[in-house]
């Protein structure tokens, strides 16, 4: 597949555009278990990041239930995440349910993620705030 550069765009989407195309991410998953602080009235918790060699996926969920009812012009949170070597990633719901006060489910990232990244940023954002959560991708230490 034609890999299509993104020059000229300004970032995140020329370093989205750059991987585009590319299937070699790493085939790892991992806990994270992690919360947000309350931001734009609500909370994000992530519970695992599963990757392989076209893009990422990511357990979360919400609170309140942003993902029950409307389209998906009108989600009140986006999902976009970044690494350690410049490369943006964008998030969208693979399979989401709930009610008004929690939704839970998988956003599936593209592009693949960079091989040779060793922090992820999972980056929701609203439209006044955003929450991060860093993740290290480097394996854990050999038991000592």
């Amino acid at each position: 597949m034609a890999r299509f550069p993104g020059f000229g765009l300004p970032e995140p989407w020329r370093s989205l555009l750059a991987r585009f195309g590319r299937s070699n991410g790493p085939s790892r998953a991992l806990l994270v278990a992690a919360t947000t602080p309350m931001f734009d009235g609500m909370q994000a918790a992530v519970h695992t990041v599963v990757s392989d060699a076209t893009g990422f996926d990511v357990r979360a969920e919400v609170s309140p239930g942003v993902f029950a009812g409307g389209g998906f012009g009108t989600l009140p949170v986006a999902w976009w995440a970044r690494d350690d070597r410049g490369n943006h990633y964008l998030g969208a719901p693979n399979g989401w349910g709930g009610d008004p006060n929690h939704s839970e489910g998988t956003l599936r990232h593209w592009p693949a993620l960079d091989p040779k990244a060793k922090l992820l940023e999972l980056m929701p954002t609203a439209s006044e705030h955003r929450a991060v959560i860093a993740i290290s991708l480097e394996p854990p230490g050999e038991p000592g």
